[in-house]
C-alpha cells in the first residue's frame, strides 16, 4: 500500500504540540509520518517562511535548480505563488518574502 508522506514542523520546545500530533497519528499505517525540527524567528511568519522554505529544500532535492533551469519559473516566483494559492494577502507576502 502507498503511504501519504505528512511533515510536522515542530518547535524543539513546544512538546506538547508534538505529542498532541503524534497522538493523532498513531498507529495509522497509510501515512509516513515525519517530525521536522524548526527554528525560531522573532518575527514569527518569516520563521514559519524559513522552515517552509527548508522543508521544500529536504523533501524535494535540488527543487529550486529544476526550477531555474527549465526556465519555466524561478524560484523566487514560485515562492510567490505559493503563498497567494495559500491565501496570504500583500501586508503578510512582503514581510514573508523581506529578508530581514
Amino acid at each position: 500500500m502507498k503511504t501519504i508522506s505528512v511533515y510536522a514542523l515542530n518547535l524543539p520546545k513546544r512538546q506538547d504540540r508534538l505529542q498532541s500530533i503524534l497522538q493523532q497519528f498513531r498507529g495509522k499505517s497509510e501515512f509516513d509520518f515525519k517530525v521536522i525540527s524548526v527554528i525560531q524567528h522573532q518575527i514569527g511568519a518569516y520563521g514559519q517562511w524559513r522552515n517552509f522554505v527548508d522543508l521544500v529544500d529536504k523533501t524535494v532535492p535540488n527543487f529550486h535548480a529544476i526550477l531555474s533551469n527549465n526556465g519555466e519559473l524561478p524560484p523566487h516566483h514560485y515562492r510567490l505563488c505559493c503563498l497567494v494559492r495559500l491565501g496570504f494577502d500583500n501586508t503578510d507576502i512582503k514581510v514573508l518574502i523581506s529578508e530581514n
